[in-house]
């Protein structure tokens, strides 16, 4: 489901952010790819946790395509945003066990906001 890490994709993501005038902030630099290598870890680890679920797809095909910019990719971000989206997943299969939510209203708001479901989550006001 997950893509391999992409470590080219990743550094040109970080030159470009930490160069400025033609110089490259080595440091910077380091602790950026340091955060994208974490991100990735995360996302993984993620993906293998709900590797079952029917959505995941979708959800990590979301973050890709936003969190890609040609040959760049924030890996950081991507490990975050499969992060927030799982956790207000569970938020809402939450107020649905416990009859907070209808299932209609979740339909309603997932047929708007799916994969985002902290948008699905922020439009049943959880």
């Amino acid at each position: 489901m997950l893509p391999d890490i992409n470590l080219e994709a990743a550094n040109a993501h970080c030159q470009k952010q930490w160069t400025k005038r033609g110089e490259l902030d080595f440091e910077m630099h380091e602790y950026c790819m340091d955060g994208q290598i974490e991100g990735y870890s995360e996302a993984l680890e993620l993906s293998v946790l709900y590797g079952q679920q029917p959505w995941l797809e979708q959800l990590i095909a979301f973050a890709f395509d936003k969190r890609t910019d040609r040959d760049m990719i924030q890996y950081e971000i991507i490990g975050y945003t499969l992060k927030e989206e799982t956790e207000s997943f569970l938020d809402i299969e939450y107020a649905l066990k416990n009859g907070n939510v209808t299932q209609d209203a979740v339909q309603l708001c997932e047929d708007k906001w799916f994969p985002q479901f902290s948008m699905v989550s922020y439009c049943l006001e959880l």
